[in-house]
């Protein structure tokens, strides 16, 4: 039944590419479960939130793509039925719609942990963009609150150009087209697996979302990893710390999403990277969690050494007026 092939893929191994997706798949889970317990004591957070969410996305997205892998391999098997049909057109169609959510999800989370940190311990951030004080800004203008949500409102605008782009495959996710082959497989070598055909404004579209993700991955991994050497409440000996994870994460991600082959001899290279960047926002979470908590016993002392000296301050003045 070839209707079923959304596209040529290629890599012709489709009980490799299963494993290599299902594997991914329950990686993504385990990271969910850890984002979980990093984001219990933080529901407040905005950033703490979203990144569990972000961890549900990349599972079912590595998950769709496993059981469309099998089902291939049943079709070239000979034994495809139309249950099996079934399930991968609908894993696929929602597919979709998920993977539309995951780069803004990324965008948010990313920049909603990192401000918190440098906020709350009144650094500045991204090169002076943010100054604090006490834990606020220091402006509140129109520009500055333009300025503090901007990556929210990049992230709905890149979520809706995405839901655009994708309604054709999330309509008919069976039917084959070239387009869906970075779109499904990811990295950017395998934009035009056909050098005839045009490029086009969606792929202009499909290339955009990628550039500004790992743009802003880079940028807040460097952030945290410069609070991390010289700013966090931990003292590190040495700027190679747990700290530049999600910048180490992210350079591999831009190297995997780039270099890609077309003739896949790294099969699937972005997807496990995409979850060492999830792995790494996993750890710099434990990490910004730990100095949050520090910061927050350190205003609990000064806040009691304050009430003592206003204490101290006026019982001296009562013994004074008992005296006179």
């Amino acid at each position: 039944m070839p209707q079923l092939r959304v596209d040529i893929s290629p890599s012709p191994q489709r009980d490799r590419d299963a494993a290599i997706f299902f594997v991914c798949a329950t990686v993504a889970g385990g990271l969910c479960i850890a984002c979980l317990l990093a984001a219990r004591p933080r529901t407040d957070t905005i950033g703490f939130v979203l990144a569990p969410l972000l961890c549900m996305a990349l599972m079912y997205e590595n998950l769709s793509l496993g059981v469309f892998s099998l089902s291939q391999t049943e079709i070239e098997g000979g034994a495809v039925s139309s249950a099996t049909i079934s399930v991968a057109a609908a894993m696929l169609s929602l597919r979709g719609t998920v993977q539309a959510f995951i780069i803004p999800l990324w965008l948010v989370s990313l920049f909603e942990i990192t401000y918190t940190v440098h906020k709350r311990r009144s650094a500045n951030f991204l090169f002076g963009l943010f100054t604090f004080d006490q834990g606020h800004r220091r402006t509140q203008s129109l520009l500055s609150n333009g300025l503090r949500y901007s990556l929210w409102v990049m992230g709905v605008v890149l979520l809706l150009m995405q839901l655009t782009v994708n309604s054709e495959y999330t309509a008919a996710p069976l039917q084959p087209s070239y387009r869906t082959s970075r779109f499904s497989y990811k990295g950017i070598a395998l934009n035009h697996l056909d050098p005839r055909l045009p490029f086009v404004w969606q792929d202009a579209v499909d290339f955009i979302p990628w550039v500004i993700f790992l743009s802003w991955a880079l940028l807040a991994g460097g952030s945290l990893w410069r609070y991390g050497s010289l700013i966090s409440t931990d003292i590190n000996a040495t700027p190679i710390n747990s700290w530049a994870s999600i910048f180490v994460a992210g350079s591999a991600l831009v190297v995997a999403w780039a270099l890609s082959p077309n003739s896949w001899a790294l099969p699937y290279a972005t997807n496990p990277c995409e979850l060492l960047l999830a792995a790494a926002l996993v750890r710099s979470m434990f990490l910004v969690e730990c100095n949050l908590k520090t910061l927050e016993e350190w205003d609990s002392i000064l806040t009691l050494a304050g009430e003592a000296v206003v204490a101290g301050l006026e019982e001296k003045k009562r013994l004074g007026a008992q005296i006179v």
